[in-house]
């Protein structure tokens, strides 16, 4: 539980991020992950607003970047301080190759009154969304990419 700190996790240039196995809840202040790696992996985690959780993305890829986002559950809050989306890639410009998105097998809940989009991908490189379920107001994707 953070409460305030700026994110759950923040890490700067690094080769690859790895978050593995971990669980995030209750985040209070900016967001649960933020990368600014070459490579992220989300693999096996809970990351959650919870009910009174206020972080704004669940995760956040800001200068792109390799991302894989796998096996995960999470969930967007009534309180987010961001109604936009729950993982956002390139809001800060490019800077890092991006050459996957690969966001599959994960359990996305959002259960805030507002509409949120799961992924939004602000980078040239398609996201490749593969088997998640989503459930409450929430579209799977926005920018370029497919969704199976």
């Amino acid at each position: 539980v953070c409460e305030p700190c700026a994110h759950g996790v923040y890490v700067n240039k690094l080769d690859l991020l790895r978050v593995e196995r971990s669980k995030f809840t209750n985040t209070r202040q900016g967001h649960h992950i933020k990368s600014r790696a070459l490579r992220t992996e989300i693999i096996g985690n809970t990351i959650a607003d919870g009910a009174e959780g206020t972080a704004s993305y669940l995760i956040d890829i800001p200068n792109g970047g390799d991302l894989v986002v796998r096996g995960n559950t999470m969930q967007k809050g009534p309180m987010a301080e961001n109604h936009s989306a729950a993982i956002v890639i390139g809001a800060e410009g490019i800077s890092n190759p991006t050459r996957e998105i690969t966001i599959e097998g994960n359990n996305f809940r959002n259960t805030g009154d507002y509409n949120t989009y799961f992924v939004r991908n602000l980078t040239a490189t398609e996201a490749a969304l593969k088997g998640n379920k989503i459930s409450g107001s929430a579209k799977a994707l926005q920018g370029d990419g497919a969704v199976h």
